[in-house]
Formats: C-alpha cells, structure tokens, sequence
C-alpha cells in the first residue's frame, strides 16, 4: 500500500531539485584531468541530469498511471527543428559526429539536441501540474538558482582578474578572464544572458535592500564581462542596456515617473567603463601611459577623428619612453611588416566566406550535423593562410547560424530560423499578457542571438536557448496550456481519495524496475565515456613527458570503454609508433657487441608496434575517413616508422596526397608532401610541392628557406 499524494509530491520535489542542479551546476562544473576541462563535464552532466529527469517523469507517470504531453506554442518549431537534425545526420558523412557532436565540443550534436528538446517538455509538463499558488515560488528557485551560479562565475572571474589562478592556465587569464567557461567569448554570452534578469529584479524590487543587491550583482556581471574583453561580448551588452534604457524610457513616458535605480545602474555602468575600459576605450592606466610616451590618447577612433580632422594626440610619440619590445614592434610595422594577431573580424570574414561556399555545395541538408571541423577544409579560402591563425583547427564557423547554414543545409537552417520566430513569439505573446518576466528573458534571448552570431553555442548556451522560452511560459495570465494524456489515471472511490490509499500493481513495480535498470544503465554509460576520456588525456600527458609504457596503458584502457571512438585509435596508434622508434634508437645508439638473439627479439618486438601502430590508425580512419587531425595523425605515424622502413615513405606520402585532396588549401600538408619528396631523392617533385606551398602561403618561410637551399644544391651539382 502507498499513498498517491505522498509518491506524486516524493516526484515533484525530485523533479523540481534536478531542475535546479541543471540551472546552478552546469556553468560550475569543470574537471582538470578530462581532455576538455569545461564543456566535456557539463555536457555529461546535461546528458546525467536529462536521464535522471526522464526516469523520475516515466516514474511519476507510472504511479499515476497517467503520461502527460503539453502542448506549448514551440511544438511546430522544435519538431521542425528535430525533424533537420535526425535528416542532416542520417545523410551526414559522419554519422558518429553527427549523433555525439565533434570531439573537443560535444555540444551541438543530435544527442544534445535531443536532451535539450526533452529538458523542455518534461520542464513544462512539471510545471503545468503544479498548482497555481505554487508555482510561482517553484518558478522562483529556479530563477535564484540561475543567478545564484552566475554571481559565483563572475565572483571568481573578478578573482581571476586579480590573479588568484595565474600560475595554473597557459592562457594570461589575468588579461581576459574566462572563469569556470573556459573561454572569455563563451563566459560573457552567459553572464549577458543572465543580466537583464538581474536589471530587472532591481529595478522592480520594492525592499530597498534587495533592490541594491541586485544593482551591485548587475554591475558585477558588466565588470566581469568587461574583463573578458570579448569585442562580441562587451558590444552585444551595450546593445543589450540599450534595449533596457529604450524599455524604461518607455515606461517614464507611459507613467511618467521616473525609476531612480536606472539612474543609479547607468551611472554604474558609465563608471565602470571609464574604470576598466573597452576594447574601443582606454582606460585611466593607458591615458595616463600615453601622456608620457605621447601618440593618440585615443587609438581605437584616430583614424574617425582623423577624417573629420581632429585628433586625440596632444604631443608626438617619444619612443625613448617604449620598452624594447615596443620600439621593435614599432620598427617592423613602419617597414610593413604584420606584428602581433590577425584581428578577429578578419579571421570571422575567411571563416564565414568558406561556410557559405560549403553550403553551395551541399545546400539541401549540409555535411551532417557538427562536421564543420571536416568540411570546412574542402572550401578553406587560401587568404586563410595569410592568418595569425592559419594553422589552427577550425571545428565551428565562429557563427551559429553559419554552422548550421553549411553542416544542416537550408532544411536546418530554415527550421532553425523558424524555431527562433516562434520563441520571439512566444515572448511578445506573454508580454501582451503582461508576464513581469517575458521582457528580461526576451532581452536575454536576443544576447543569445547576437553573441551566437558572432561565436558559436556551448552547453549552457544551449541549455538558456531551450529553456528560457519554458521559463516564461508560466509566469503570465495563462497559467495552465492544454495537453495529451496518456492513460486515464486513478478511478478512485470517495474513500480512497479521503484516505489517499491506493495498491501498486505487479505491472506498476514490473515498469518502475525497468526504468531504474534503464536508469542505471545509461548512468553508466555516462560514467563510462568520462572515464574514457580521462585515460584518453592522461595518456596524451604520459606520452609528452616520455612515459609510453604508462601512455600505452592508459591509451588501451580508453580503447578498451570507447571502441567507436576514432581519437582513441589515432592516439593509441601514435603510441605504438612512439615504442616502436625508441627501440630502433635503442638499437642503433647500442652497442655493436651484444646478443644478437637478444637484437632480433628487439628488431621483431619494434616490427610489433610498428604494425599495431599501423593498425590503430588505419581502424581511425576507417571510422572516420574524413577527419583531416586523423589523416595527419597517419602521416606522422607512417613517417615514423620509415625511419627504419623505407617502404613507409610511400605509404606516407599517399597518406598526405589524401590529406591534399581534403584540405587542397593547407599550405602545411603541400610542404610535408615536398619533405617526403626530398626525403626519397625526388627533386623536381619536392621543388613543385615547395613552389606550390609557396603559391598558397607566400609569407611562409620555412618552405622558402628549403626551397632555396634545394635550388642551391641543384646548381652546384650541375657542371
């Protein structure tokens, strides 16, 4: 026997808590011994919190022998945006990809999507079954919770900005905070999607203390986000405060009274851009720097104060005032030269022009959900390589909207666009109905936009675009939406609903046993794949600092719980071919005297991993041909192993032929293939794989120092 209202509410609070855990641990979660710190943990924490949402909901629906399905006004559009996603990834070139999301992201792909999609509905479904005079206090957790996370995100970002983890990252964390997001960009999309919220509850609090606290918590998420010194970030705020100023202009003309705490958080953020300044204003340290050294006080709008003939340079520049670095920085850009970073707008324009051409390639459905980090290298513009970052890895298009444009097609771009039609609507829609939180979520919703546009998604990106629109569904007029039930539920007599008794059937406990077992195995699938991933990155660790017999271990472990991952291979691949060579050292470096069973056990031990080596990256490369890292990875492994067997030269360079035919534009591959040219006597062709990598990078040195040293050699040979 059990009682109906005490299992219904053991669920609602369950559900309810998890809820929470979603909105207050993710951006907080990070772990340093995963390969990706930040985004790896909380997308396995979204998959952990979605697996636990969905059994305590088929639970719940179990005990009351009812599965209830709300309808939402987002139905159409999220099961569009569906329908694109489950297309572009059955007809993507990796299907794997596709499904998990690229390795190093993992937010993005179908499985996330569909995590999101159903955190939606069963958060709908929750509230829409709590009771009117409830709900708005559960709604109320939710929101403390949010801003709760966010306040400790940016207390450690203002901490980072004081140097409290210098020591521990690569990165000047100092200089551009990224806090428990790992990305300056990632970290003010996220505190700039909570402010509004927070604007809000202090210009609508009526205790003056609550009110303030809230001011003081918005002007720290601005100074944190202006720590980021994320151009997209600190821009999109100030569009964002602009649409609030806009919103209580309004409301001073409708009411004509005046809100004095807007005064107080303008002046506030006036200040704190004069304190901390822009990445288009200086702030009082640089004025003051420049005073002594002279040149423009104001750099960033010299060039527009220039044109209408003004300037903002009191005295000639002395360059005796410069530390050395300076004075050489100087030197070299008077005589032309580039010095320092391509700007990031340059960068973004290349980036974009290869998405658009890739989607004229594919332009019904894209390259499959989350391939951008493959396909982009078929349409890489050779401007590319005259980047500061010519040679990174680009896995997104530094544009949501252009990621999806070329790995989805128009199909998911026009769902996708669709989808964020019916959230406007949505919003407008409760704004009407005069829901006091539809315009800061509203506002939130459309630094999502901006920031996406100019970046991309991560984890609790995606988690704010799904469930915003869900947060103020139920804070208006309408507080019930009509929904499919699934099951008639208890026909209880007077006596059973005065008593609230009830017996569970066999088939109740049979259901509720197959859920725990689901429940229990997907959890360790979860546990699995973070497992997997830590012997994944701390063999790459082991392998760098020499250890390979620790290296080799862990990277078999990896294998052993992920064999559908590509990576894993390549890396255990890399590994046998690192054993492999230090043998062969072991036996040319020895000495000549010695047993010579004892040399042919060492030379078949070598030929081993040379072989399994061989084998792992070729199992890589079957599971994902077309993975350029992967291909590389081949190539290196192959020349590797041609340090003691000539046969592999061959192997390698069809391997960097291939890598040519992915990536035509890569100015690095065409070089290895001269190498690997010059390596087997073949000077005519490592002469026109030199010119050819010159063709595509003129300003690459490297090739034009080999070029000429081979030229050289040619003209002394001949007589």
């Amino acid at each position: 026997m059990a009682k109906l209202s005490a299992w219904s509410l053991w669920f609602s609070k369950t559900l309810t808590g998890l809820f929470i855990c979603l909105f207050f641990l993710t951006p907080l979660v990070l772990w340093p011994k995963t390969s990706e710190l930040f985004e790896f943990n909380k997308m396995l924490l979204v998959y952990a919190l979605t697996v636990l949402v969905a059994a305590a909901s088929l639970a719940k629906g179990i005990i009351n022998k009812k599965f209830t399905l709300v309808r939402t006004p987002l139905d159409l559009g999220l099961l569009l945006f569906l329908a694109s996603q489950i297309l572009a990834t059955i007809f993507s070139i990796d299907p794997h990809t596709s499904v998990w999301g690229y390795y190093s992201r993992f937010h993005g792909g179908l499985a996330s999507t569909i995590s999101y999609i159903s955190l939606f509905y069963f958060f709908v479904a929750q509230l829409n079954s709590v009771p009117a005079d409830q709900r708005k206090r559960q709604l109320n957790s939710y929101f403390y919770a949010l801003l709760a996370s966010g306040t400790l995100v940016a207390i450690y970002g203002v901490l980072e900005h004081l140097g409290i983890d210098k020591n521990l990252w690569i990165q000047d964390v100092q200089n551009r905070v990224f806090s428990t997001l790992g990305q300056p960009n990632w970290l003010s999309a996220y505190l700039l999607a909570l402010l509004p919220l927070t604007i809000y509850l202090g210009l609508q609090s009526k205790r003056t203390a609550r009110r303030w606290l809230w001011l003081l918590i918005s002007l720290l998420y601005v100074v944190t986000i202006l720590f980021t010194k994320s151009r997209s970030g600190i821009g999109a705020t100030l569009v964002i405060l602009a649409l609030i100023g806009l919103e209580q202009l309004y409301r001073l003309v409708a009411k004509r009274k005046l809100n004095r705490a807007s005064l107080v958080l303008l002046t506030g953020v006036v200040l704190s851009l004069a304190i901390f300044g822009s990445p288009w204003s200086p702030n009082p340290a640089d004025v003051v720097r420049r005073l002594e050294t002279g040149g423009p006080l104001w750099p960033e709008i010299e060039p527009y104060l220039n044109q209408l003939r003004l300037t903002s340079q009191l005295k000639p520049l002395d360059t005796t005032n410069l530390d050395p670095q300076s004075r050489q920085t100087l030197e070299k850009r008077a005589q032309g030269e580039r010095v320092g970073g391509s700007s990031s707008l340059e960068i973004r324009q290349t980036v974009w022009q290869g998405a658009i051409e890739l989607f004229r390639r594919r332009p019904l459905l894209g390259t499959g959900v989350e391939t951008f980090g493959y396909s982009y290298y078929w349409t890489r513009p050779t401007g590319h390589n005259l980047l500061s970052e010519w040679d990174f890895l680009y896995n997104k298009a530094h544009n949501e909207f252009l990621n999806i444009l070329s790995t989805t097609g128009m199909l998911g771009f026009a769902a996708y666009i669709f989808l964020i039609i019916a959230d406007l609507r949505l919003f407008l829609r409760q704004m009407k109905r005069q829901n006091p939180l539809a315009f800061p979520l509203l506002v939130g919703f459309i630094s999502i936009l901006i920031t996406n546009f100019f970046g991309f998604s991560v984890v609790i990106i995606g988690v704010f675009f799904f469930m915003f629109p869900g947060l103020a569904m139920f804070y208006g007029k309408e507080t019930v939406y009509p929904q499919k039930n699934f099951g008639n539920g208890w026909n209880l007599s007077n006596k059973q609903i005065k008593s609230g008794q009830l017996k569970t059937s066999a088939m109740q406990y049979l259901l509720l046993g197959l859920i725990l077992a689901g429940l229990i195995f997907s959890l360790r699938q979860v546990w699995l794949f973070w497992r997997a991933d830590i012997n994944y990155s701390e063999s790459k660790l082991y392998q760098q600092a020499g250890y390979l017999g620790q290296a080799l271990t862990l990277a078999q472990k990896a294998t052993a719980l992920l064999p559908s991952e590509a990576n894993f291979h390549a890396q255990l691949g890399e590994i046998y071919a690192d054993i492999a060579w230090a043998m062969h050292q072991k036996l040319s470096t020895g000495p000549t005297e010695g047993s010579a069973l004892v040399q042919n056990q060492t030379i078949i031990q070598r030929d081993i991993y040379a072989s399994n080596a061989a084998d792992e990256i070729n199992i890589a490369v079957r599971q994902n041909p077309w993975h350029l890292n992967l291909w590389k990875s081949k190539a290196k492994i192959e020349l590797t192993i041609a340090i003691f067997n000539n046969d592999y030269f061959q192997t390698a360079l069809a391997t960097l032929a291939h890598a040519n035919e992915l990536a035509p534009t890569d100015a690095k591959i065409v070089y290895n293939i001269g190498l690997v040219y010059e390596q087997l006597g073949k000077m005519d062709q490592a002469k026109q794989a030199y010119q050819k990598a010159l063709d595509l990078k003129p300003d690459y040195e490297a090739v034009r120092y080999d070029l000429t040293k081979l030229e050289a050699s040619s003209a002394a040979e001949q007589p």
